[in-house]
């Protein structure tokens, strides 16, 4: 979530959608976590959004078998 004035021209002008306050932004997907205990530490992996939009732009197909 990101605080400020979001949708403004490149002068600073305001225009008609512009939004102040919070604004909502897609920072990446939650693929899972790193140990299997529910009582212990976990650590969580995420994609960020600019890895994800590398992977898309790379165009590059996998090998995997599965």
């Amino acid at each position: 979530m990101t605080l400020g004035i979001h949708g403004m021209l490149d002068g600073g002008q305001m225009m008609d959608d512009t939004e102040i306050g919070r604004i909502r932004d897609f920072i990446g997907v939650y693929s899972g976590r790193i140990g299997d205990s529910e009582l212990k530490a976990q650590l969580g992996i995420v994609w960020k959004c600019a890895v994800i939009h590398e992977i898309i732009e790379g165009a590059v197909q996998g090998q995997s078998q599965f």
